[in-house]
């Protein structure tokens, strides 16, 4: 992930998120989701914030990383070499997080 550049924005709720540390694409798996979806994600502050794609004003779900519990590689083999997979857990259950790319590891 890239570190975040301001953007200017038209009243939507991009504007009124707190300050982001970084910002790129991941593909995310709730506990309670069968298939990944790939969004733009955004850390500000202490959660992370999930948009259909990088031009979004308002995101579609918030997680709030005050549950964090712990953070482990998810060493299962995928099709896409460079691919990081890792397993957020939280209070309420397990999200797995797939960085597809280098770029998208920093």
């Amino acid at each position: 992930a890239a570190p975040v550049r301001q953007r200017l924005g038209s009243g939507g709720a991009r504007t009124q998120l707190p300050p982001c540390y970084y910002e790129g694409y991941l593909e995310k798996r709730g506990p309670k989701e069968k298939a990944s979806r790939r969004l733009w994600t955004s850390l500000c502050g202490n959660s992370l914030y999930f948009f259909n794609n990088s031009k979004d004003t308002n995101y579609v779900e918030k997680l709030d990383l005050g549950g964090f519990v712990s953070l482990r590689d998810d060493s299962s083999r995928d099709k896409n070499l460079e691919a990081a997979r890792l397993v957020l857990r939280m209070k309420d259950g397990e999200i797995k997080l797939t960085a597809p790319n280098l770029e998208s590891r920093e």
